[in-house]
C-alpha cells in the first residue's frame, strides 16, 4: 500500500514535521510512503479556466502540480500536515488542492462526484496558540472544516485529526502526541 505525506509547513523540522515523522514511524511497516514538502514545490496557481473539467488534466504548463496529482491518485492513504495560518492552511498546500480539482472530483453538469472513494486521509494540524485559543472558532475548527470539506467532497474517509497546540513547545507535548498516534488504527 502507498501513502503520500504532505508537509504544508515551511519548516522541515518544526512541530508539523515532527508529528508527521511520528506518523511515518507508525505506518512504515504497512505502507511505502513518500514525504513531500509543499514549500519545495514549483506549482503555479489555478487560473480558474475550468478546462480541467470534467476529468481532464490541468492545461497549465507541466509543473509539480501535475506530479502531485498523479501521486494523490496512486496513494491509498493521504496524510496532510499543516499549521494554522489565519485559520487556514498555508498557500503552498492550498494550491496543491486547487490545481488538482479534476483529480479529486468529477464534475460536469451535476453535483461533483468524488474520485477518491476507498482512500483514507489523516490530518495533522498545528498552532502556536495554547489549547484554549487554538480551539476557538478562528483557529483549529475553521482550518479542520476547510480540510474536511476538500477531503469529504473528494471521497476520502478521514481517519482522524491530530491537533498539536502550543507548537512552539512541541517537546513538552511529545509524549501525549505519541500516545495519540500510537492509538490510531491505520491499516
Amino acid at each position: 500500500m502507498k501513502a503520500l505525506i504532505l508537509n504544508g509547513s515551511p519548516h522541515k523540522n518544526g512541530s508539523t514535521a515532527k508529528t508527521l515523522k511520528l506518523i511515518q514511524d507508525k505506518i512504515k511497516g504497512n505502507y511505502d510512503y513518500e514525504l513531500i514538502h509543499a514549500y519545495d514545490l514549483n506549482i503555479k496557481p489555478c487560473m480558474g479556466c475550468l478546462k480541467c473539467r470534467p476529468d481532464s488534466e490541468c492545461i497549465l504548463p507541466r509543473d509539480d502540480g501535475h506530479a502531485i496529482g498523479q501521486k494523490m491518485k496512486e496513494a491509498d492513504l493521504l496524510v496532510i500536515g499543516t499549521p494554522s495560518y489565519w485559520s487556514n492552511m498555508p498557500a503552498p498546500l492550498k494550491v496543491i488542492f486547487d490545481r488538482n480539482v479534476s483529480i479529486l472530483e468529477y464534475c460536469l453538469d451535476k453535483p461533483p462526484l468524488p474520485n477518491m472513494v476507498g482512500k483514507s486521509a489523516l490530518l495533522v494540524v498545528t498552532c502556536a496558540s495554547d489549547e484554549v485559543a487554538s480551539e476557538n472558532d478562528l483557529q483549529f475548527p475553521l482550518l479542520i472544516t476547510n480540510l474536511h470539506y476538500i477531503l469529504h467532497n473528494s471521497g476520502y474517509t478521514i481517519l482522524d485529526t491530530i491537533k498539536v497546540h502550543s507548537s512552539w513547545n512541541f517537546d513538552t507535548n511529545r509524549k501525549q502526541i505519541e500516545q495519540r498516534i500510537n492509538k490510531l488504527e491505520i491499516a
